[in-house]
């Protein structure tokens, strides 16, 4: 691309993550509270959250996998000492409250696939005024490898997640009850459209959100007794809260927590999950594991593509960018949002190689985000090359198609005439399909959007067939990326689509 400003429409809610220190949160009401008489450190237990790790206990150099390198590095801290906070959490495998013998021998079993327990911490949502994680530390009772696992999915986009890991092995990885709100973003989404559910023997079989009773959760245990049920939830605070306490003494069924858009913690979400569900036992077929790792290095090797490609960019040659979201009331009422510094998109477009000025807009009203008016734009953001305006996914409607997405550009178009640089360029995208695990599409786009004219490594690129990469993971095979994506360009001006 030319050094003309160009605006960027593009729609991707979720929020990046940030390594951020908590203090982490002793069990979930899952009847793993953790250890009863745990030694008292000298610092209070920190939880080190590191994008695109694995979230398991033994996991103690916070990298994809647990492997000899861990064992390593917890007998050196054995021997040398210096435990530090964030190593009195992910060095403690077996969680009994201190770092000793006990947790190599249990890291050795967890790489040989013969433990029957994994401690992981999960997610349980986001503190905005302290820009912390929140989650806790939760057992893990291993499935019989022989027997299925039953799937309960409970909001479209941890639905994608499950998808990249079981994709490949539905003989034993079955979902059998989902939110309604999967079947209502059809049109979006594809995840359950009658063919999908005909194939896969998906049942949906709850509204969005809805709060499950015991009864109903006893009702599931009788109906698929012959395996493992597992609820598979996102942050406590957005979905099913208290599930925990409801199942509580109810056979073999799970709550696993993970995060999907939340915070861009997506691929440590999509690599735990896998991790939990298929790295111990003789799994036949793929397993969620090994499809999580084929996952993960697909999402690295592109990341890692525009990172190298922008790394040695000089301030001036470095783009500036700033993410806005646009959003319609039923009263006609248009509202506008920045993506501050710690949220996503901005983390994404900063990894893209982007100087993102989000970071002017002091303050946050919700999911790294602050509302602001055009008045707030033009005093920010006038002159910066990329403006990122967000629209809501509902836009992609099956029956009325993305008419509706092309309407709030255009006004997000015609508002903005007079704040922003005039010769503006304006691309234009649907968040729906940047929500879960595929954010690394975003990326790719947004690096083209800044340097795809100006760095040959990235304006080869193949966007498509990149996502047609991803598509294989999911299972939706030939998913039209046309009707996901729509743009109001390229190069397109303030002048309204």
């Amino acid at each position: 691309m030319n050094n003309k400003v160009l605006i960027a429409i593009i729609a991707a809610v979720a929020v990046v993550a940030i390594v951020a220190a908590a203090v982490l949160l002793m069990g979930n009401g899952n009847n793993n509270s953790g250890p009863s008489t745990p030694d008292t450190p000298d610092t209070p237990v920190s939880d080190k959250v590191v994008d695109g790790s694995l979230w398991v206990l033994g996991n103690a150099n916070n990298d994809t996998t647990i492997d000899n390198k861990d064992v390593t590095y917890i007998q050196n801290k054995i021997k040398n000492g210096g435990l530090t906070s964030e190593d009195r959490l992910w060095c403690d495998a077996n969680y009994d409250g201190k770092v000793d013998q006990s947790d190599v021998d249990f890291v050795k079993k967890l790489i040989a696939g013969t433990s029957s327990t994994i401690y992981y911490r999960n997610y349980n949502g986001y503190d905005g005024a302290t820009d912390t994680v929140k989650g806790s530390v939760v057992k893990f009772n291993v499935p019989d490898a022989s027997k299925p696992i039953y799937l309960m999915l409970e909001g479209r986009c941890l639905a994608e997640e499950v998808l990249v890991v079981t994709s490949q092995n539905h003989d034993h990885y079955k979902v059998v009850a989902a939110s309604k709100q999967c079947m209502d973003y059809n049109g979006q989404l594809q995840f359950f459209d009658e063919s999908y559910t005909k194939k896969y023997g998906i049942e949906v079989m709850m509204t969005t959100n809805r709060n499950i009773s015991p009864e109903e959760v006893a009702t599931l245990e009788k109906k698929y007794n012959d395996g493992m049920l597992i609820m598979c939830m996102g942050a406590e605070d957005t979905y099913n809260k208290g599930i925990e306490e409801k199942i509580s003494g109810y056979g073999t069924t799970q709550v696993i927590r993970l995060p999907s858009w939340e915070h861009g913690l997506c691929l440590s979400g999509t690599l735990t999950f896998g991790y939990l569900l298929g790295s111990q036992g003789n799994i036949s077929g793929k397993s969620s594991w090994q499809m999580a790792n084929e996952y993960a290095d697909w999402n690295i090797k592109y990341s890692n593509i525009i990172i190298d490609a922008t790394k040695n960019l000089t301030a001036s040659q470095r783009k500036t960018i700033a993410n806005f979201t646009i959003s319609e009331s039923s009263d006609g009422v248009f509202t506008y949002s920045v993506s501050t510094a710690g949220g996503d998109p901005y983390n994404y477009s900063t990894k893209a190689g982007g100087n993102n000025l989000g970071s002017r807009f002091a303050g946050t009203d919700s999911n790294g985000s602050k509302s602001v008016t055009v008045e707030d734009i033009a005093q920010y953001a006038r002159n910066v090359d990329v403006i990122v305006l967000q629209t809501a996914g509902e836009a992609f409607d099956p029956v009325g198609g993305p008419q509706r997405s092309v309407n709030t550009v255009n006004m997000g178009v015609r508002a903005l005439n007079g704040y922003v640089t005039p010769n503006a360029d304006i691309y234009s995208m649907s968040f729906a399909f940047f929500n879960g695990a595929s954010h690394i599409i975003s990326m790719v786009l947004y690096a083209q959007f800044m340097y795809g004219d100006t760095i040959k490594e990235i304006g080869d690129l193949d966007y498509k067939a990149i996502y047609k990469e991803y598509c294989k993971f999911t299972g939706w095979e030939d998913r039209d990326f046309g009707y996901l994506v729509i743009y109001s360009g390229p190069r397109h001006t303030t002048t309204p689509i």
